[in-house]
C-alpha cells in the first residue's frame, strides 16, 4: 500500500452466440500516475502501467444466465423447453430461484462417429438438423451438408414434447393404453 486510495473495477465480457467451443484472449491495460514529495527536490511523478491477458474458454453446450434472466428465457433463446434445461442441470434445486451468472448445461455432448450425418443424428435424438446447427454454430456447412468429423463433439438439444409421429421417428415412441 503506497498511501493512495485504492480503486477496484470489474470487467465483464459476455461471449456472443457463435463463439462457443473456442478460446479467446482478453487483455486489460491499466495505468496510473503516482506523485510524491513536496520538499527540496520538488514533486516527483511516476507513471505505472501494466497489461494482463487472460485466456477464456467459451464452453460448448453451456450458457451463463444474465442478472435477472430466468431458465425459461434461456430455454427460449435455444429453442428448447425449460424442463429440458432443468433436467440437464440436476444440481439446481429449483428452476425458480437461480442466481445471476449461473452456468447452465444446455444438453448432452455427443461425439461424432463414422457415418453420422446431421439428419441421422436429428432423427436419432428427436430433434431437427436446424436445431442441431443452431446449438452448434461452429459446425460448418459444405455444399449444404454439415461438415462433421469423427470425434467432433456436438451439443444435442432434444425436443422435450414430441408428437407421436416425431417420437416414433426418433425411436422413442411408447404406446400408452
Amino acid at each position: 500500500y503506497d498511501g493512495c486510495g485504492a480503486a477496484e473495477y470489474q470487467v465483464l465480457w459476455y461471449p456472443r452466440r457463435g463463439q462457443e467451443g473456442a478460446s479467446y484472449t482478453l487483455c486489460v491495460h491499466v495505468g496510473d500516475t503516482f506523485c510524491a514529495g513536496n520538499g527540496l527536490r520538488g514533486r516527483v511523478c511516476t507513471e505505472r502501467q501494466v497489461e494482463r491477458c487472460f485466456t477464456v474458454p467459451v464452453v460448448k453446450c453451456q450458457y451463463c444466465l444474465a442478472a435477472g434472466e430466468t431458465i425459461m428465457a434461456a430455454a427460449a433463446r435455444y429453442k428448447t423447453d425449460w424442463l429440458q434445461l432443468w433436467g440437464a442441470n440436476p444440481h439446481l434445486p429449483s428452476p425458480d430461484t437461480l442466481p445471476a451468472y449461473q452456468p447452465l448445461t444446455l444438453g448432452p455432448m455427443y461425439a461424432v462417429r463414422a457415418a453420422d450425418t446431421l439428419e441421422a443424428l436429428a432423427a436419432r435424438f428427436g430433434t431437427s438438423a436446424t436445431n442441431i446447427l443452431d446449438a452448434n454454430p461452429d459446425v460448418d456447412l459444405v455444399d449444404d451438408r454439415a461438415d462433421l468429423h469423427i470425434g467432433d463433439h456436438i451439443c444435442i438439444l432434444p425436443w422435450v414434447c414430441l408428437t407421436e409421429q416425431e417420437s416414433y421417428a426418433a425411436g422413442a415412441y411408447i404406446a400408452h393404453n
